[in-house]
């Protein structure tokens, strides 16, 4: 097996590399379902795909979402490319056009998830995430594909795709529920990207483009060569990998697309029911009528078309569902995050939950960490940092629910919040009395030392 050095800082180390779909190697002799490469023209895809502002205005979405992860080794690994980028740049443009790059092995994260199995990531190197932003940009540019996705004059789907959002969802959602549309039942597919044939999405794909010249390229674009696999947490989740034809790689920005273009005639023909509507966010969806009986039948038009094509959605029968069906009139609607009831579209309880949850570890670990280091050289957990981070939080938090009506809610939650950070300043006002010394006081608070800047001979 090939040995490498493991590029995420929770994983370095020798690692060895096994490979859970095809080997991502350059293949000289095809272009995808058998076709010959074709070099790259002035005209062809590949050539617009390797044009370096193509690449430069992916870079600029990559760098973006890499230089706010929560990771730092994935921030590190930005800014470095970054501070030679155009010759990184053109180094991929040079690669690409001589049909050499290669979309290197990824490393697998694993979110934990309460009550079941934990979300499988794949982490790539900068480099192939900007060719797959920069070929994900190529398909959206392809009004044939556009059209697949998001039918035109129609607001079904919205996940993942071009100028669609939760909010636009949500909107959509209480549109139908002032047109009378008062019964619902709601229901996600299991385990979805991972079932997902790419033989089949390659396909529709290939028969839209204006030519075979990245066709190669988008294959092995959604390979996953897992290199981490010597990790004991990986190899017993290895299966929710995905395997050759089938599964495609969370983290990767053309999963969602393959996602859609997969179900692009589950939406079409759901809602072609006369009354009702069948709104789809990736692999959430609902299906709202007027009629009860009528939305019972069009959820299991929905399943046997979701097991024709290998996949399974919860049904309302199975223990432990995550399907549920009401009338909006009684119960109100849980769907994307939100709970609509009422005229009035506010967070759902978990998401509120989810929120408190994360702010009190801030704090919890702040607090132990400045107990144990006395001062001494803090950093992260500091009294500053800390408050930044849960700003940074409820930024982004009030960001992805802005769109929500219910105001009194939002005071609620403001007040229970403010209860933990004075909760908070009273417990850092403790710890500092304990500290001795105006620096190791200032070094808790977040204060950056002067004396710090002088290197120790």
């Amino acid at each position: 097996m090939m040995r490498c050095l493991a590029s995420d800082s929770k994983l370095e180390g020798t690692v060895d590399v096994v490979t859970t779909g095809t080997q991502s190697e350059v293949c000289p002799v095809s272009g995808g379902l058998g076709e010959p490469v074709i070099p790259p023209t002035e005209n062809n895809l590949l050539h617009r795909v390797a044009d370096l502002s193509s690449l430069n205005k992916a870079w600029r979405i990559v760098r973006a979402s890499a230089l706010s992860s929560q990771s730092s080794k994935i921030v590190t690994l930005a800014k470095k490319f970054d501070q030679d980028s155009i010759v990184n740049l053109r180094a991929i443009e040079s690669s690409l056009k001589e049909g050499s790059f290669i979309f290197e092995g990824v490393f697998a994260r694993l979110l934990p998830r309460e009550g079941k199995a934990p979300r499988p990531l794949a982490v790539a190197p900068i480099a192939s995430r900007i060719v797959q932003r920069a070929i994900l940009d190529i398909i959206w540019g392809n009004k044939r594909i556009k059209a697949i996705v998001k039918e035109p004059e129609t607001h079904n789907s919205f996940g993942g795709i071009q100028d669609e959002s939760t909010k636009k969802a949500i909107t959509e959602l209480c549109k139908c529920v002032q047109s009378g549309y008062n019964y619902y039942i709601t229901s996600d597919i299991k385990d979805f990207f991972q079932k997902i044939n790419k033989h089949d999405v390659h396909n529709t794909i290939f028969q839209c483009l204006d030519d075979n010249s990245i066709n190669s390229l988008i294959e092995r674009a959604v390979q996953c060569e897992i290199l981490n696999t010597s990790s004991n947490q990986v190899k017993k989740y290895i299966n929710l990998f995905p395997k050759g034809d089938v599964g495609v790689i969370q983290g990767c920005c053309l999963s969602p697309l393959y996602g859609n273009v997969y179900l692009h005639n589950f939406d079409s023909i759901i809602n072609s029911i006369k009354n009702i509507r069948c709104l789809r966010y990736i692999d959430d969806f609902i299906i709202i009528g007027k009629r009860e009986r009528s939305v019972h039948k069009a959820f299991k038009k929905a399943i046997d078309i979701l097991n024709k094509k290998v996949l399974d959605a919860y049904t309302l029968e199975e223990k432990d569902t995550k399907a549920s069906f009401g009338d909006i009139r009684k119960l109100p609607i849980n769907f994307l995050g939100c709970s609509i009831a009422k005229g009035q579209v506010r967070p759902q309880k978990k998401a509120k939950e989810s929120l408190c949850k994360k702010i009190d570890s801030y704090i919890s670990n702040s607090i132990s960490y400045m107990i144990q280091s006395k001062g001494c050289y803090l950093t992260e957990y500091n009294y500053i940092n800390t408050i930044l981070k849960i700003n940074n939080t409820l930024k982004g938090w009030g960001g992805a629910f802005s769109f929500c009506t219910d105001k009194e809610f939002f005071k609620r939650l403001d007040a229970e919040i403010m209860q933990k950070i004075s909760h908070y300043h009273s417990e850092f006002k403790k710890i500092s009395l304990l500290v001795k010394g105006i620096q190791d006081r200032q070094r808790l608070f977040g204060l950056h030392m002067l004396v710090d800047c002088i290197k120790q001979e």
